[in-house]
């Protein structure tokens, strides 16, 4: 299973060059000019889950390209080994997008001074919270279906997310009232979303599992 997830390491440092973390960084750095202390909000809830569903919807992009899954079902590992090497895959992404969005929630902290600096760390959590719950949703249909089901899925959350933020008419004021509920009750907030997130995440691995098995059997 390690050597599965390597590969996907391997396949994404070929797709995603220096060229693509350029042109994320000048994508951070236009949100950060044009929104201010709003540009990480945006990098923290958009962005980041945005990017760590593209990278792993690449993966199941380039898996059928290169016609993997014939060898990787030769593979002395179980179908269950396959899966969990992509759960651990999307779960490494979601940590170095978390990592993004502290460094950007900890940049506008110090650059703009808008908000109080344990608002942009529970918006860097939050931020993790949402790229594990969307990757969720996503990679069942991926695994299971291929690449377009997946994409499609892919998109189906991304407007969830457009939509939901323009029914609440998204601004730097809905979050902070959601954020700041969070700072007053952090103990309830904490364990919420941690049983949340792991329950999705739970679901999510054992749908994908079952729908591999009778998609490839």
């Amino acid at each position: 299973m390690k050597g599965l997830f390597i590969k996907d390491f391997l396949t994404l440092r070929r797709k995603y060059g220096p060229v693509r973390i350029a042109m994320d960084v000048l994508l951070i750095a236009v949100l950060m000019i044009a929104f201010g202390a709003n540009g990480a909000i945006w990098v923290s809830f958009v962005l980041v889950p945005v990017e760590a569903m593209t990278m792993c919807m690449t993966l199941t992009n380039c898996d059928e390209q290169w016609k993997w899954q014939k060898y990787a079902f030769a593979l002395p590992v179980s179908r269950a080994q396959i899966v969990r090497a992509r759960y651990l895959t999307a779960g490494a992404l979601a940590g170095i997008g978390f990592a993004a969005s502290l460094a950007v929630n900890a940049a506008a902290a110090l650059a703009f001074s808008a908000y109080p600096p344990v608002l942009h760390l529970l918006l860097a959590a939050a931020s993790l919270w949402l790229t594990l719950f969307a990757l969720a949703l996503v990679l069942p249909a991926g695994l299971s279906r291929g690449a377009n089901a997946g994409f499609a899925a892919m998109f189906a959350v991304i407007l969830a997310l457009l939509v939901l933020f323009g029914a609440a008419g998204f601004s730097a004021q809905a979050a902070g009232s959601a954020l700041a509920f969070a700072a007053r009750h952090v103990e309830v907030a904490l364990v919420l979303a941690i049983c949340a997130v792991a329950a999705a995440c739970a679901l999510s691995y054992g749908i994908s599992v079952r729908l591999l098995r009778r998609a490839r059997a």
